[in-house]
């Protein structure tokens, strides 16, 4: 045998081997790597009971007849019911999903989630109108759960026990809440939601939640838009034969696929908020916008920040974002809150509704329902004491 060809297949066997110690090496110190699932499966409801076949959200939503929210994303059929469902065979269920991984959603006659709210508020009570998208909506939450319905029981206790008497001389007794939550809304769409539907439930405070991406330009088909939609793409896709095989090909390639979906948002978070640029001028014009509208009826406007689940333990990467958030809202008098500040130091997968669902769960809703409950109390209700 030649000497080259000896060395070649000396050369190679020892590569072999090395991998499979590293392989070896890889699956006795660290955790495999997390299991494709599936995302989320809409199914159709009928009553209480179990998944009644497959739907996808656009059948469950539509463009608005209201010609004042024909430009929105879309809202919600009447008195629809449907589940969200996740795989729960890594046993990451949350408490709140039944046997199948669901959780109920049903949609009021008005095209909201939840109990119809009526027009008129009743007497002797505090109304919040509370504008979002999914993460007010509560994306893989039962109603209970969500921050709005977190805020109206802990109000309501407070003024229960302590009533508070408004300045035009009506005593709040009891508090509710309108959740006007839509899946995929950004600012555009929560601006013009706020001034042609919060605003006719007579609210004595709007809270705006503005998840970070609200700020990202709405879809299209710009090169940025299909830059990030294939990042996303390529961080989710189904494990390969050989990742299915490999915990070292596994975990650099889903590594590689996840840093550039993170490059690709930084970069456009960080285009974003420039101050010239077109998108941050949009954000300041609707931010601006809801403020005049609420300013105009007399009614109290505040905003919650929900930051992006990740790095909350060990290197938040869109501080920056926040910070030009604040200082727009300092400039516009708007009372404001971060839920960065009482999220930061947790897991970021510990406030998840699923690991393949990064909406927040029981646990980050119920920091939220605090926090902007004692918000308002100090802010609200004892301002006018």
């Amino acid at each position: 045998m030649p000497k080259a060809l000896a060395r070649l297949l000396l050369l190679t066997a020892v590569t072999a081997v090395l991998i499979a110690l590293a392989e070896l090496a890889a699956r006795a110190l660290t955790p495999p790597p997390a299991p494709f699932l599936e995302p989320r499966t809409i199914y159709r409801a009928q009553g209480k009971r179990g998944p009644v076949g497959k739907w996808s959200l656009d059948a469950v939503m539509r463009k608005s007849t209201d010609p004042y929210l024909r430009e929105l994303h879309g809202e919600f059929f009447p008195d629809v019911k449907f589940r969200i469902c996740y795989d729960a065979s890594t046993g990451d269920r949350r408490p709140y999903m039944d046997e199948n991984g669901c959780v109920l959603v049903e949609i009021n006659e008005d095209r909201l989630r939840g109990p119809r709210v009526p027009l008129d508020k009743p007497a002797n009570t505090f109304r919040v109108a509370a504008i979002g998208d999914s993460f007010t909506f509560g994306d893989g939450v039962p109603w209970d759960i969500t921050w709005p319905e977190g805020v109206r029981r802990l109000l309501g206790e407070r003024l229960a026990a302590q009533p508070v008497t408004s300045a035009d001389g009506e005593t709040w007794q009891g508090c509710d809440t309108v959740n006007l939550g839509v899946p995929g809304y950004e600012v555009r769409d929560c601006e013009v939601y706020m001034r042609h539907r919060a605003l006719d439930y007579e609210p004595d405070t709007i809270v705006y939640a503005l998840f970070l991406n609200d700020i990202l330009p709405e879809k299209s088909d710009t090169s940025q838009d299909i830059e990030l939609a294939e990042a996303y793409r390529l961080a989710n896709l189904p494990p390969t034969w050989l990742e299915e095989r490999s915990y070292l090909w596994r975990m650099a390639t889903k590594s590689r696929a996840q840093d550039q979906l993170a490059s690709v948002l930084a970069h456009q978070y960080h285009d974003a908020i420039e101050p010239g640029s077109k998108t941050w001028k949009h954000v300041r014009q609707c931010v601006g916008r809801m403020k005049t509208g609420a300013d105009a009826r007399d009614i109290d406007y505040r905003i919650v920040i929900f930051p992006a689940l990740v790095g909350l333990h060990d290197g938040y990467p869109y501080d920056a974002v926040h910070a030009s958030l604040h200082s727009l809202f300092d400039i516009y008098e708007i009372p404001w809150i971060d839920m960065l500040d009482h999220y930061r130091g947790y897991r970021a997968s510990d406030l998840w509704v699923h690991s393949t669902d990064h909406h927040p769960n029981e646990i980050a809703l119920g920091l939220a329902s605090e926090a902007i409950a004692e918000w308002i109390i100090d802010d609200v209700f004892e301002g006018e004491e």
